[in-house]
């Protein structure tokens, strides 16, 4: 479980695939990454802030781009970065839907090492995908 960065996909944006046993567990890998991929030093993060969410789409993969999105949202609109989740996702009328309890805090540059700003998530290369008994996606944000 856990995620790495892919060097070979993009020069100039970044580029992660993720696994996990579960699919709660991708999407946690995938903010993992997204975060990491911003912040250095993102396991610093204290969780002191929480933010809760519900997101409907009728795909997985718009799913996954949307709550990615709603993180990148959240850290520019609201200054928030978090690097805990709690999330529960689950196939309902023909509807994918995601839950998520995110903890953090307010990005602070003083404590923060920035690395780059993520401005979203693309669709090129985007997978998301059950493989044997676990779950594997790939992503690209565009910074």
């Amino acid at each position: 479980m856990g995620f790495k960065f892919l060097n070979d996909i993009s020069i100039s944006d970044i580029a992660f695939e993720a696994d996990s046993g579960t699919l709660e567990g991708l999407f946690k890998s995938a903010a993992d990454a997204l975060v990491n991929s911003m912040i250095r030093n993102y396991k610093d993060i204290k969780q002191v802030k929480t933010v809760e969410f519900t997101l409907r789409e009728s795909n997985l993969e718009s799913l996954f781009v949307a709550f990615l999105e709603k993180l990148i949202f959240y850290k520019d609109v609201e200054g928030l970065v978090f690097n805990g989740f709690k999330l529960v996702i689950k196939e309902t009328d023909g509807e994918w839907v995601v839950s998520c309890k995110a903890k953090g805090e307010k990005l602070n540059a003083k404590k923060h090492e920035l690395i780059v700003d993520v401005k979203a998530v693309t669709m090129h290369l985007l997978e998301v995908e059950k493989k044997g008994n676990g779950w594997h996606a790939q992503a690209v944000l565009d910074i």
